[in-house]
């Protein structure tokens, strides 16, 4: 919810955290190629590099670099001011999947990536197959609202689950609010259908494939105590702390953090929780801002040392099955 517009974190008042793994689960690259695709949209043409800067210029935002792995580079600097032992990223359009597995080529060691699909497209399984062998994305993203389908519709997404069991990968499914401001200031319609934003929709699948892990983004973006039934319901739901949650702020009843991550942890456990920023625009750079207000949220609930190293990163190096120092 709420992607991709420049923001001025406040002054970085907390030191970067050395000595512990952290992995952020959630982070967009926004690469040169992405921001291509958006023009395209727009203008039906592919863009020079005087009509991206232009374009970027007035929104505030950098023009990444032709090659992912110098744009990389950048984060990975980011990640060290802010003490992020790993980070990662999704694909943001398709097309773009391409440029997130240079990205993680280039630096393995900090950087792992998912591809996201539309299961309508023509050759979109295949094209998942391709991204999670050949290009070594370590799981499949999908936007029911954004593709507009049922997450549970047995002959559009059913063989997706399949080829997630079949290579031990996870499915991250964006239910909840989906707005993208980033397309708002560009003037690009977005064509979302919230009849398929709501976490029971994704309970069926869940059930039905309790081999694959299927992960919910941002505490359910506004479906939160959807995302607790479902959670409950189904073992192999995860769940992530992604973004600055804005989406509280819309409910008739005040919710804070610290709410949300205590039922979430009564439900989900902190085995299935996943500490994310949602990151993605330079130069604002890396969301120390949602990290410190989940860290603050610890305190509030005063969660043990163990359970938060299970949420800020322990999580998800399991699921991706990558040895955590």
């Amino acid at each position: 919810m709420n992607k991709g517009m420049p923001h001025n974190n406040p002054p970085l008042n907390n030191p970067p955290l050395k000595g512990r793994f952290i992995f952020d689960a959630h982070a967009h690259l926004f690469s040169r190629q992405f921001y291509a695709l958006l023009w395209k949209q727009k203008h039906g043409n592919l863009p020079g590099p005087a009509d991206l800067a232009g374009m970027l210029a007035g929104l505030g935002l950098e023009l990444p670099p032709e090659d992912p792995a110098e744009h990389a580079a950048r984060w990975i600097n980011e990640m060290d001011a802010h003490g992020i032992s790993r980070l990662l990223l999704f694909t943001s359009l398709p097309g773009e999947q391409a440029a997130v597995a240079a990205a993680v080529s280039a630096f393995p060691q900090r950087l792992s990536g998912f591809t996201l699909v539309d299961p309508r497209a023509p050759g979109a399984l295949e094209n998942a197959r391709r991204d999670t062998s050949e290009l070594r994305l370590r799981g499949i993203e999908l936007f029911p609202a954004m593709h507009r389908f049922d997450p549970s519709d047995e002959a559009c997404v059913y063989p997706f689950y399949a080829l997630a069991q079949e290579l031990d990968v996870p499915v991250f499914c964006h239910m909840g609010i989906l707005r993208v401001k980033l397309r708002e200031k560009l003037g690009l319609p977005s064509r979302f259908d919230m009849r398929f934003s709501n976490p029971v929709l994704l309970h069926r699948a869940a059930a039905d494939h309790p081999k694959v892990r299927f992960i919910l983004p941002h505490f359910g973006c506004g479906y939160l105590n959807e995302a607790l039934f479902v959670g409950s319901l189904c073992q192999n739901v995860f769940i992530d702390t992604s973004s600055s949650n804005e989406w509280m702020s819309l409910l008739t009843e005040p919710l804070s953090l610290a709410r949300a991550l205590e039922l979430c942890l009564k439900v989900f456990g902190s085995e299935r929780i996943l500490f994310g920023t949602d990151s993605s625009t330079l130069p604002r750079g890396y969301r120390r801002d949602n990290m410190d207000a989940l860290l603050a949220a610890f305190e509030t609930l005063k969660v043990g040392a163990t359970e938060r190293e299970k949420i800020m990163g322990l999580n998800l190096a399991a699921l991706l099955k990558i040895e955590a120092p």
